[in-house]
């Protein structure tokens, strides 16, 4: 798989949002957790999917940072990424766009 290439606030779909620090791996068309791939939650997603269609589709589900794979915090109708790479920050009903 080949890493993408962000600047330090842009958001990549690179890690599960079920499984920490697990990295997506790639076929020609999914990005998929090979850890939880056995669970009743399998995280695999159309490789052309952007982080604003992660956020819209998974916000109520996301464990952790699509991002950098830390756990979220969830708190007040927000979800962020404190202990993490601090870019995700979703307010409830809402994407962080």
């Amino acid at each position: 798989m080949t890493t993408e290439v962000t600047s330090d606030n842009e958001k990549a779909i690179r890690f599960c949002i079920y499984c920490p620090k697990s990295e997506l791996k790639a076929s020609e068309k999914k990005k998929f957790c090979m850890k939880c791939k056995r669970t009743k939650k399998w995280f695999n997603i159309p490789k052309e999917s952007t982080a604003e269609d992660i956020e819209r589709t998974y916000k109520n589900e996301m464990i952790c940072c699509f991002n950098c794979g830390c756990e979220l915090t969830k708190e007040d109708g927000s979800i962020m990424c404190i202990d993490g790479c601090g870019v995700l920050d979703i307010e409830e009903g809402k994407c962080s766009y």
